[in-house]
């Protein structure tokens, strides 16, 4: 049952992809930092680029204030281990980006690529992340909701 469910998320997440906007810009740079399973941080030609994984949502992770050591954002289960599983693919790796827009956050919002390897389909195909549909947009300019 569950290979089930994971196969029509799979479908829907990569036919949604194929109404995907055109990028608005493309760079590339090494992962620096890894946020949680959807965020990075991506040095390019010396400027830190704060990315949004485009079309993907994952578990967030607890927040450890540095000050004080203590938790101050309460996590989500498998938090951790997605957060994890991004890092495996990316740290210190050279990426490419294909950004297609800017959060609320002003955050960019890209497809990321490693070695030709789409890694924001990875994460939703592997279990780490869900397709987040809302943030896709149609060509039309219709936004999907789910």
């Amino acid at each position: 049952m569950r290979w089930l469910f994971l196969s029509i998320v799979f479908i829907l997440f990569f036919t949604s992809l194929v109404f995907a906007e055109s990028p608005i810009d493309t760079a590339e740079g090494v992962v620096v930092k890894v946020v949680d399973g959807d965020k990075i941080n991506v040095n390019s030609e010396g400027m830190i680029l704060k990315i949004r994984l485009y079309g993907i949502d994952a578990p967030e992770k607890k927040k450890i204030s540095l000050k004080t050591g203590e938790v101050n954002k309460a996590g989500q289960p498998f938090g951790e281990e997605s957060w994890k599983a991004l890092e495996s693919k990316l740290y210190h790796q050279k990426v490419q980006l294909e950004i297609i827009d800017i959060d609320r956050y002003g955050r960019m919002v890209a497809i990321v690529r490693l070695r030709g390897r789409e890694i924001n389909k990875e994460m939703v195909a592997e279990g780490w992340a869900w397709a987040y549909r809302k943030s896709q947009k149609a060509k039309t300019g219709i936004v999907a909701t789910t």
